[in-house]
C-alpha cells in the first residue's frame, strides 16, 4: 500500500532531478521567470542550512510558551529566538521527523528508530530522554507525534505508541498505517482498504467506512471549525465529514465541479484566519480559503528558498515558516502584503495611482503599468508607448466614452484601452477632470496652470476645442481641483496655496487668492505635499500633519493633538476620503486608515507600512477590498480584510549565558528563573537574549538591567547580548525586555546570577586574618621587648664606660690644669726675667735717646750715644732669638715624643667620620688599597688635624656628583698621603698662595661652607713641623686639585711577645 513518504521518496528519486535540471536551464534562459516575472512577491526571509548551522531537512516545527521557535531538523533540535539559531544535538544517530509540545513546554520527539522528550537541566539545557528504549523491535520512522486527550501519541507506519509518563503501550495493527491527523484533540488513522479510524482506549477503532467518501486512500485530514473535518483523497478530492453521524458530502465550487486541493500535497495545516495552508514536493506552498478555493501561491518564482516543502506552520504573528527539503522560509503575512519591484516587472518609482477599465493602473518615474487587481496572481503589464516619467493618471468622461489621460515629462498622452495617443508637448504636474464643466480638464504645469476641453472625434479620438494657460501664481504646481462651487485651487508645494473663483475665463486676468498656513505652528516651516475636496471641505496633508478646510468659512482646522505621536517625524505625503466615510492618511513610511467621527474627532483604525522602512511612499488608492501604496520600493498590495493582528503581548527570551570564550553554563530553558552559580574570577559574563516578535524589516530593540550592579537600564539597543566582566561576588538579577516597532514592550525574562564569594573575603579568612595578626603583633612586641633590653645593656655598659672615659678624660685634664698652672708660674716668671733682661737694654736706649736730643753735643758724642744705642738693641735681639729657639725646640721636643700611627686605620676612621657630609653632597670618598704596615712619627691628634684639613677642602670646594680619592704609600724614605678631588681646581696665583694664612684662593664652597683661610696655612705649619713638606698640584681652573703630604715614615717594629 502506498504512503505519503513514499510517493515522497518517489518524487525525489524520479522527478526532482528532471525538475533541478529545468530549473537551471531556465535560469540560463531566462525562461523560467518569464511567465510569473510580473505576479508579484511576498515577504520572504530564507534561511539555509548555512544560516542556521545544521542539516538541510527540516520535517516540524513548534512554538514554546516564551515563543521560541523549535524545529525538527535531521542533525537535531533547531531553535529560535528571533535574533539566533541554535542547534542542540541529541544522543541519537538517527534523523528527527516530528515534534509536539505540551502546555508546559515538555518537548516530545519521534525520530528514525526511536522516541522520547526533551527536558531541561539544572543549567537550562535540553537533554533527550528516552520513551523507546523498553520495545525491543524495531522502531521505524516515527513521522507524527501528537499530544492527545490519550496521552502523547507517536506515530510510524507500522505501530502506534501511546505514552502516559514513561509509561508506553504498543498498538500493532495488522495492516500498514498510511498517515495520522490530530484532529479536535484525538489522532485519526488513515486505514487502507478500510476507511478512517481513532485512536482510543489501546487501540484504533474504525469509524468512518471507505465507502462513505467514495473509496481510494485518505491523504489528509483537517479540522473545519465544528464536528466537521476536511477529508482529502488521494486523487485530491475533498469531502466535508461529519464526525457526530459519520456522513460525508463532496465539496464542490460554485459551478459543480470537485473541489481539488493542490497537487502533489505533503502536508496541510488550519491556519488561525480559518484558511489554509498546503505544503506541496513540488510547488511551494498554497494558501486557500475557508473552502479551500485558492488564494496565494509562495514558490521559488515568488521568492521562496525551493519549492520542494515539508511542512508548514503559523507562528503566533500570522507568519508562515515553511520547512523545506533544503532551509527554512518565513512568509510574512502572505494573505495581508505582496509586493512588485524591479525585480518582478516594475521598474522605477511609483508616483501616482488610479484605475481604468476596473485596471490599476500605476505611474512610475519610467512608464505606466496595468493589472487586474482582483486576479490571484496579477500581473503587471507595462504600455510599450510610455518610457519617461508619468506624474499622474486619471481616468476622464468625455462624450460618454472613457479614456485614461496621462501627464508626465515633456507630453500630455492618453489611452482608450486600444492605442495610445498624444494631445499636447506640454509638461504636465497635475491635473483634473470637471464635474462642473463636461470635457473639461484643469492642469497644472511646471510652471503655472491652465485647462483644456476635449471633444471625441469620429475616430474615438480626443482633441482639444479649447485651451488655456495663466502665469500667475508662477510656480510649480503639484495639485490642481475643482470644488463643489466651481472654484479652482491650486497646490505649489513650496510657495503655498491658491484659489481662483469660478467664472475666471471671462476675466482678462483671473483673480487669485493665497492662503497661508495657519493650522501648523508659525515658527516651522510647512510644506504642503497634496490636497483632495471631500464634500465641502478641502483636505490637506504636509510634513507636519494634515488639516482641512470649509470652504464655506475658508479656515483650516488641524488634526487632533492626540494623533501627534502618529505623525511623530513623518511627512503626511497625501490624505483623501474613500468610502464608508473613511479615509486614507499616507505617511513618507506607510499609511493609516482614519474615520471621522460625527463630533468631528478623527479615529484611526488601522495603520500599517512602517514595517519596510527602506520605502518612501509617494501615492495611495484604494481599489476594492485592497489598498495599494506606491513609492521608492515598488508596488504593495495591502488586503484590508486579512491584515494581522498586532499583537501587544510578546516574550523577551534569555537564550544562553556563557563565561569565558565558549562555556555555556545556560541553555535558556527552564521552568522557573534559574538562579546561576559562578566562582568569583577574572572572567566575562555574556547574555544573549531575544524575542518572539519575527519580522525581516524591524528588528526589535532591547533594554536590561542587572539589578546590584547596573542602577538604570540601558539604553535602548538593537545588538542582543549584555557583557559584563569581572563581577564582584554578590546576588543579581538580570532583567531583559524588547520593544518592537509598533512601541510594544515584551514581558520580560529575568535570571538570578550568584557569584560565590571567593575564599580570601569568607568569614574563616577573615578569622585567620585576625589570628594571624594578633600572633604578628604578640611577635613584634616580644621582638620589640628583646631589642630594648638588649639595648638597654648595651646603653649600660656604654654608659659605664664613658663613665670611666670621663673620669679618665677628668684625671688627665686635672693633670692638664696642673702643668697649665705650673706653666703658667713658670710664664710669670719667665716674663719677670725677660722683663728684667730687658728693662736694662731698653733703659739705656732711652737715656741715649734723650742725651742724643741735646744739641750740645759733638760729633763725637753723638756717636757714642748711637753706639750704646745699637749695643742695647743687639742685646735684646738676643734674648728674643734665645727665647725664639727654646720655644722651636720645645716643639720639636713635643713632636718628637709623639707615639707613632697607623696611616691606614686613621685615614678610614676619619673618612666614616666625613660620611654625612659626603652623602648630604652626593660626593663619593674612595680610599684606594693602601699598605697594611704604614706608620707615621706624629701625636694622633696631630695626623688627623692634617688629613681632616686636607679631605674637608676637598669636600667643601667640589660639586655634586664628583668623587674624592685618598692613598698613602711609602716612597723611599717618606710617607705620602694624597687627596685628589675633581673641584674647581687652582690657578697658578692660588698655587703661589697656597698655605699663606689669611689668603682664600679664588675657589668658593659649592654649598656655602664658611672658610677662615687658616686651614692649608695650619696644615703647612704642622706638615713642616714634623719635617715634612706639603705640594699641591692642580691643571688649572675646574680640573680639580692634588694635595700630597711627605714626610719621613716611622719603622715599624712589632712588639716582643
Amino acid at each position: 500500500m502506498p504512503t505519503p513518504e513514499s510517493d515522497l521518496n518517489r518524487f525525489i528519486a524520479i522527478k526532482l532531478p528532471f525538475l533541478l535540471l529545468t530549473a537551471i536551464m531556465a535560469t540560463i534562459s531566462g525562461v523560467a521567470q518569464a511567465e510569473f516575472q510580473s505576479r508579484g512577491q511576498y515577504f520572504v526571509t530564507n534561511y539555509s542550512p548555512a544560516d542556521y548551522g545544521a542539516g538541510t531537512q527540516n520535517w516540524e516545527m513548534v512554538q514554546d510558551s516564551k515563543g521560541r521557535l523549535i524545529a525538527a531538523n535531521r542533525d537535531g533540535v533547531l531553535v529560535y529566538d528571533g535574533f539566533r539559531w541554535d542547534l542542540i544535538p541529541l544522543p541519537i544517530s538517527t534523523p528527527l521527523r516530528s515534534l509536539a509540545i505540551t502546555a508546559e513546554d515538555r518537548i516530545y520527539v519521534g525520530a528514525v528508530g526511536q522516541f522520547g522528550y526533551l527536558q531541561a537541566d539544572s543549567v537550562g539545557v535540553l537533554q533527550f530522554q528516552s520513551l523507546s528504549e523498553d520495545f525491543e523491535q524495531t522502531i521505524g520512522d516515527v513521522w507524527e507525534t501528537y499530544v492527545t486527550h490519550e496521552g502523547v501519541v507517536f506515530a510510524t507506519r507500522t505501530a502506534i505508541y501511546v505514552c502516559s509518563g514513561n509509561t508506553c503501550q504498543k498498538i500493532q495493527p495488522d495492516y500498514s498505517i498510511s498517515r495520522t491527523f490530530l484532529l479536535h484533540g484525538s489522532v485519526f488513522v488513515s486505514v487502507p482498504g478500510q476507511g478512517v479510524g481513532v485512536v482510543r482506549n489501546g487501540g484504533i477503532d474504525v469509524i468512518i467506512d471507505q465507502e462513505t467518501f467514495g473509496g481510494d486512500m485518505v491523504f489528509t485530514m483537517l479540522e473545519r471549525g465544528d464536528d466537521t473535518v476536511y477529508l482529502i483523497k488521494r486523487n485530491r478530492e475533498v469531502y466535508a465529514l461529519s464526525l457526530s453521524d459519520g456522513s460525508a458530502e463532496q465539496l464542490r465550487d460554485a459551478d459543480g465541479r470537485p473541489v481539488l486541493v493542490p497537487a502533489e500535497t505533503y502536508r496541510a495545516t488550519r491556519l488561525r484566519n480559518g484558511n489554509y495552508a498546503f505544503a506541496t514536493i513540488s510547488s511551494g506552498v498554497h494558501i486557500t480559503d475557508a473552502r479551500l478555493q485558492p488564494l496565494e501561491q509562495i514558490d521559488r518564482v515568488s521568492g521562496l528558498r525551493v519549492s520542494m516543502v515539508l511542512n508548514v506552520f503559523e507562528d503566533r504573528d500570522g507568519a508562515i515558516w515553511a520547512l523545506l527539503n533544503n532551509g527554512i522560509s518565513r512568509i510574512d503575512n502572505p494573505q495581508y502584503v505582496r509586493y512588485w519591484n524591479e525585480d518582478t516587472g516594475v521598474d522605477g518609482t511609483v508616483l501616482n495611482l488610479s484605475s481604468y477599465n476596473n485596471q490599476l493602473v500605476a505611474a512610475t518615474s519610467s512608464g505606466v503599468y496595468l493589472g487586474n487587481p482582483s486576479s490571484l496572481s496579477m500581473e503587471l503589464n507595462r504600455l510599450n508607448e510610455v518610457s519617461t516619467q508619468v506624474w499622474q493618471t486619471e481616468t476622464i468622461e468625455v462624450e460618454g466614452r472613457s479614456y485614461l489621460l496621462v501627464g508626465g515629462n515633456d507630453q500630455l498622452s492618453y489611452w482608450d484601452g486600444r492605442e495610445y495617443r498624444t494631445l499636447a508637448a506640454e509638461n504636465v504636474r497635475s491635473f483634473y477632470a470637471s464635474k462642473q464643466t463636461p470635457g473639461r480638464v484643469y492642469f497644472g504645469y511646471l510652471q503655472g496652470w491652465g485647462f483644456k476641453d476635449l471633444e471625441v472625434d469620429s475616430a474615438g479620438r480626443l482633441r482639444i476645442v479649447r485651451e488655456a494657460i495663466y502665469l500667475d501664481p508662477p510656480f510649480e504646481m503639484r495639485g490642481i481641483f475643482e470644488d463643489v462651487r466651481g472654484d479652482i485651487w491650486l497646490l505649489a508645494r513650496f510657495n503655498g496655496i491658491f484659489m481662483v473663483q469660478a467664472g475666471f475665463e471671462s476675466a482678462e486676468e483671473p483673480e487669485v487668492t493665497s492662503f497661508t498656513y495657519d493650522w501648523a505652528d508659525p515658527a516651522e516651516e510647512t510644506v504642503v505635499m497634496g490636497m483632495h475636496p471631500a464634500g465641502d471641505t478641502l483636505l490637506f496633508s504636509g510634513d507636519t500633519g494634515f488639516a482641512q478646510m470649509n470652504l464655506a468659512e475658508q479656515k483650516f482646522t488641524a488634526h487632533d493633538p492626540a494623533f501627534d505621536p502618529l505623525f511623530h517625524e513623518r511627512i503626511v505625503m497625501d490624505v483623501f476620503p474613500v468610502e464608508m466615510g473613511r479615509t486614507l492618511v499616507l505617511f513618507n513610511d506607510g499609511y493609516a486608515v482614519m474615520n471621522q467621527e460625527n463630533d468631528g474627532s478623527w479615529q484611526v483604525l488601522y495603520e500599517s507600512g512602517r514595517d519596510i522602512p527602506e520605502a518612501s511612499f509617494y501615492a495611495i488608492a484604494q481599489i476594492g477590498s485592497h489598498i495599494w501604496v506606491g513609492g521608492s520600493e515598488g508596488l504593495y498590495r495591502y488586503a484590508m480584510e486579512n491584515r494581522p493582528t498586532k499583537r501587544a503581548d510578546f516574550q523577551a527570551v534569555i537564550g544562553s549565558v556563557i563565561i569565558g570564550q565558549d562555556s555555556l553554563i545556560y541553555g535558556g530553558f527552564s521552568e522557573q528563573e534559574t538562579l546561576l552559580d559562578l566562582h568569583y574570577g577574572r572572567y566575562q559574563v555574556e547574555l544573549h537574549f531575544g524575542a518572539a516578535r519575527f519580522h525581516r524589516y524591524a528588528p526589535l530593540t532591547f533594554e536590561s538591567k542587572l539589578e546590584g550592579f547596573d542602577e538604570q537600564w540601558t539604553a535602548t539597543t538593537s545588538d542582543p547580548r549584555r557583557i559584563y566582566t569581572n563581577l564582584p561576588d554578590g546576588t543579581y538579577r538580570f532583567r531583559v525586555r524588547a520593544t518592537d516597532m509598533y512601541g510594544n514592550v515584551s514581558a520580560e525574562d529575568t535570571i538570578q546570577i550568584r557569584v560565590a564569594t571567593p575564599w580570601f573575603k569568607s568569614w574563616w579568612a577573615y578569622l585567620l586574618y585576625a589570628l594571624g595578626s594578633a600572633g604578628l603583633m604578640v611577635a613584634l612586641i616580644r621582638l620589640r621587648t628583646r631589642s630594648v633590653v638588649r639595648k638597654n645593656r648595651e646603653l649600660e655598659i656604654l654608659i659605664a664606660r664613658h663613665t670611666a672615659s670621663i673620669q679618665v678624660e677628668k684625671r688627665r685634664l686635672e693633670i692638664i690644669n696642673e702643668d697649665l698652672r705650673t706653666q703658667d708660674e713658670h710664664r710669670e716668671k719667665f716674663l719677670s726675667v725677660v722683663a728684667h733682661d730687658l728693662r736694662n737694654p731698653l733703659m739705656i736706649i732711652r737715656s741715649s735717646a734723650e742725651l742724643v736730643e741735646d744739641p750740645e753735643n759733638t760729633r763725637e758724642e753723638m756717636l757714642e750715644l748711637t753706639g750704646f744705642i745699637r749695643d742695647a738693641a743687639d742685646r735684646m735681639q738676643d734674648i728674643i732669638e734665645t727665647l725664639l729657639e727654646d720655644r722651636a725646640k720645645k716643639i720639636r721636643s713635643e713632636v718628637g715624643e709623639g707615639t707613632r700611627v697607623k696611616v691606614d686605620t686613621l685615614i678610614r676612621k676619619i673618612v666614616h667620620e666625613f660620611k654625612p657630609w659626603s652623602d648630604k653632597k652626593s660626593i663619593s670618598v674612595e680610599v684606594q688599597p693602601l699598605e697594611d704596615e704604614l706608620y707615621m712619627n706624629s701625636d694622633a691628634a696631630v695626623a688627623g688635624v692634617i688629613i681632616s684639613n686636607l679631605l674637608s677642602n676637598a669636600l667643601k670646594y667640589s660639586h655634586s656628583g664628583t668623587t674624592v680619592r685618598i692613598h698613602a704609600s711609602r716612597k723611599d724614605a717618606f710617607l705620602v698621603m694624597a687627596v685628589q678631588d675633581q673641584g674647581q681646581g687652582l690657578t697658578p696665583a692660588d698655587l703661589r698662595d697656597v698655605g699663606k694664612p689669611f689668603k682664600k684662593l679664588s675657589a668658593r664652597p659649592t654649598d656655602g661652607e664658611s672658610s677662615s683661610g687658616l686651614g692649608l696655612h695650619i696644615v703647612k705649619d704642622l706638615i713642616e713641623g714634623l719635617g715634612g713638606r706639603l705640594l699641591v698640584f692642580s691643571e688649572g681652573a675646574g680640573k680639580g686639585a692634588r694635595f700630597e703630604v711627605h714626610f719621613p715614615a716611622a719603622h715599624y717594629e712589632p712588639e716582643a711577645s
